[in-house]
């Protein structure tokens, strides 16, 4: 039996699958219809093209990444100019405001934080969580900070605070630079905010896609160096091709 709060939502508010659109029962786990769901299985079987296992299993991260911290985790795979369930995702969430599918996808990421910490004997309860924002012509385009709502539904299912500790400064977009240029562009692209009191804080920071690793080892550095005392880089989804050469 469902409560009133509930039952008024199935009644006003229609569940859609969050590829196709198509309506799809509120039983359902997954936000996936019957079409899309073993698509988007199929996805997460897809390897690493370093290590050869599937997300699941694989641990490969940019070595930037890595060198941060040994925790440091990603939900799903994520290919690069090609349409894949995750990529229509990514893209849903950066450029729809759509709240299920930012859901679906911190609820994906909060399971592999989980994960990641219970197999590395540590704990992630008394973390808080921050984030690298939008750039403020992309928030003033679509209308929201996907960064933010990814960051702060992982702390409402984690039971985390979020805390904004960056202000985007405005730089050029990353997907379209190379690894060098990444770094270089990532390196201008944020500041802390005046103020922020964040010494010896233990820090979750979250990117929507890994590629190179730019964004989330500078901001992490960043927080390192105003005095956090431990900060873990994760992000939904992580490039298959781990090692970004050009």
């Amino acid at each position: 039996m469902i409560g009133l709060k509930e039952f008024l939502k199935r009644a006003f508010i229609t569940r859609k699958c969050i590829l196709c659109g198509d309506v799809i029962d509120y039983d359902r786990e997954a936000p996936f219809c019957d079409e899309c769901l073993p698509e988007w299985l199929n996805n997460l079987d897809c390897m690493c093209t370093t290590c050869g296992f599937d997300c699941d299993f694989c641990t490969c991260l940019p070595e930037r990444v890595r060198e941060i911290s040994p925790l440091s985790t990603f939900g799903v795979f994520y290919t690069p100019k090609v349409s894949t369930p995750v990529n229509r995702i990514v893209y849903k969430m950066k450029r729809e405001y759509n709240i299920p599918t930012i859901r679906y996808c911190a609820k994906v990421l909060a399971k592999k934080v989980v994960k990641s910490f219970a197999k590395n004997g540590a704990h992630y309860r008394d973390f808080v969580i921050t984030y690298p924002p939008r750039r403020k012509k992309s928030v003033s385009k679509y209308g929201y900070d996907h960064a933010e709502l990814l960051a702060r539904e992982i702390g409402r299912l984690l039971n985390l605070e979020t805390i904004k500790t960056f202000k985007n400064l405005g730089a050029e977009e990353q997907k379209s630079l190379t690894k060098t240029q990444r770094f270089a562009n990532a390196s201008g692209a944020y500041a802390l905010l005046d103020g922020i009191n964040i010494k010896n804080k233990k820090i979750l920071i979250v990117d929507d896609v890994m590629t190179s690793g730019a964004t989330l080892s500078i901001c992490s550095k960043m927080l390192l160096l105003e005095g956090a005392s431990t900060v873990v880089p994760i992000a939904f989804a992580k490039d298959t091709k781990t090692n970004f050469d050009n």
